[in-house]
Order: structure tokens, then C-alpha cells, then sequence
């Protein structure tokens, strides 16, 4: 049997579908079974996915018509074996450093109690050029410090709860999955769209189980215009989705509900101030003194809001 299910979600993905299948068929660890769906697409991804299939008994190809990533997502988990420790959902333009595999599975074999390790990446443009400083597109994993905030730093593995709420660096390519953990949860939400569909999936796992980071470079991301996440306005819709979501999500334990309402209490009182902060001092530099002061009243005003809410619960 397979120790790992790696699952590659494919729409519309020719130009980039090979290189990222011949990145598993590489790796160090052999131990592995490769799920490819594709998602009716009209270019050349089923004929690329079927002839790896051909050609390695490892590979399966599954069709289905366009319904969206996070049905390909759940198709290829249905369609994998059962029996594998670990899930990895690979993304259709990524691909996997030669030692991935066996550095994320080795991690979470020596630690039964973690769910889901994430590592780190390295970034490439849509023409594999390595993309170097100012590429960087998530937020770090903020945690509380003392009386305000900190990064952690990247030999502390620990991700908690209340960094996944505020954007940590993590993708669906970057994180393998123990298996047992992710039937804790409902799976991919094939009504929610894209992006933070994601997102939303890891704030379940964080809630069911510990989350570690791992530093290596084991994933190669690749920026493009085509990915969801390049649509600003709809990159906007969907993160207030998703935070519309997880303000009193049903089915949550009442230790699940603290976890849940002290990350808030992080993120509307310390985060979203800090970074108001920042924003007003940059654009108090350039000149732009009325800018500055939007973003300290939209600071003031989410820690006020934080506060006002909180008594409105006390209250009832």
C-alpha cells in the first residue's frame, strides 16, 4: 500500500501538468500513489495525465466535468486508497522538490500527535524564473507576544490556531495531511469557490489537531496570472467569506469556541491595529498624511468593534 496519496486538482493545466507529475514520479521516497483528476478541461491536461498513467501503474487519471477545484480535490481523495498514512493535494503548476515526500512523511511518522505539517517554498514566475525579493505573497505566522505580537520564527514549528486564522503562509501544495486527521473533517467545501477554500479546510485541521512547520524548501510555487488569487476583488470577497464563516461556525466544542474567540480577540485587537499602524507610518513618510489617518481610524475602529462585541456577549 502506499504510505502517501498525492492528489493533483487539473483545469486548463498543459503548460505546467508534466513538470509538476514527473516531480512525484522523481521522488526519493517510492512509497507513493499519484491521483490525477482532471476537471474538464478542453486542453491537453486528460492526454498528458493519461499517458503517465500509461506508462506507471502508480498513476491514475480520473475525468469529471468542470466543477471547481474542490470537487477535483474530493474526487481524487475518493479515488485514492484508503490505506495510505498521508494526503498531499498538489496543485497542477507546483512541483515537488526530489525529497519532499520522505522529509514530510519522516517528520509526521516521528510525531503521531501532529495532523499536518507544512514547509517552506520557493517561488518561480509562470516561466520558471525564481522570483527573489518582494515575491513574497502571504502574511508570517503571527502569534501573540506579551501584550502585542511577534513572527515566529522558522525553528519554531508550532503553528497554531490563531496564526491559520490570519493568513500563515500555507497552500495546499505545501501541506501533507494525516489521513486520520483530515476525516475529522467534512473535506474540501465544494459550495464555498476560491481562493481561502483552503483556508478554510486548515482552520478545521488546526482545531482537530497540532499544525508544525517544517523550514525546508520542499515545494516549488509558481505565481501566474491565472491563479484565483489575481483577481483582487474577488481575492477581497472571499476572505470576508471566509471570516463571515468562522465568526460562530456551528459544532464546535466549547474549548474549540475559545480557541476560536481568542484568535479573534488576536486578530481584531493587536493584528489588524499593528498593521494599521505600519501602513500609517509608510504613507505619513511619503507624504500622504489623510491616507495615514484612514488606516488609524480602520485600526481604532476594529479594536473598538472587538471590545463592543465582546460585552454584547457578556451581556446576553
Amino acid at each position: 500500500m502506499p504510505r502517501v496519496s498525492v492528489i493533483v486538482p487539473a483545469f486548463e493545466a498543459a503548460a505546467y501538468l508534466e513538470e509538476t507529475i514527473a516531480s512525484v514520479v522523481s521522488q526519493s521516497l517510492d512509497d507513493w500513489e499519484l491521483t490525477v483528476v482532471d476537471d474538464g478541461s478542453t486542453d491537453a491536461t486528460a492526454d498528458i495525465a493519461a499517458a503517465w498513467a500509461r506508462g506507471d501503474a502508480r498513476v491514475k487519471f480520473v475525468r469529471q466535468s468542470n466543477r471547481g477545484v474542490a470537487a477535483a480535490r474530493n474526487a481524487g481523495f475518493r479515488a485514492a486508497d484508503a490505506r495510505a498514512d498521508y494526503l498531499l493535494f498538489l496543485d497542477a503548476d507546483d512541483c515537488l522538490d526530489p525529497a519532499a515526500l520522505e522529509v514530510m512523511a519522516g517528520y509526521l511518522d516521528r510525531r503521531p500527535d501532529v495532523g499536518m505539517a507544512h514547509c517552506g517554498y520557493t517561488l518561480v514566475d509562470g516561466q520558471g524564473r525564481r522570483i527573489e525579493s518582494g515575491g513574497e505573497p502571504w502574511t508570517p505566522r503571527w502569534v501573540p507576544s506579551g501584550r502585542w505580537l511577534r513572527e515566529l520564527r522558522r525553528d519554531e514549528p508550532d503553528t497554531p490556531f490563531v496564526s491559520v486564522l490570519c493568513l500563515a503562509a500555507i497552500v495546499p501544495s505545501l501541506a501533507l495531511i494525516r489521513r486520520s486527521t483530515y476525516l475529522l473533517t467534512s473535506g474540501w467545501d465544494e459550495g464555498f469557490g476560491q481562493p481561502f477554500e483552503d483556508t478554510d479546510l486548515f482552520l478545521h485541521i488546526a482545531l482537530a489537531s497540532r499544525v508544525h512547520h517544517v523550514p525546508e524548501a520542499l515545494v516549488t510555487h509558481r505565481r501566474h496570472g491565472r491563479q484565483s488569487t489575481a483577481d483582487l476583488d474577488r481575492l477581497g470577497s472571499q476572505e470576508r467569506k471566509l471570516y463571515e464563516r468562522w465568526r460562530n461556525p456551528a459544532g464546535l466544542s466549547e474549548t474549540q469556541r475559545e480557541t476560536l474567540r481568542a484568535a479573534w480577540r488576536f486578530r481584531e485587537r493587536r493584528l489588524i491595529p499593528a498593521q494599521a499602524i505600519e501602513a500609517a507610518g509608510r504613507y505619513a513618510r511619503e507624504g500622504k498624511p489623510l491616507l495615514a489617518l484612514r488606516f488609524l481610524a480602520g485600526g481604532s475602529r476594529s479594536w473598538l468593534a472587538s471590545h463592543v462585541r465582546e460585552a454584547r456577549g457578556r451581556t446576553r
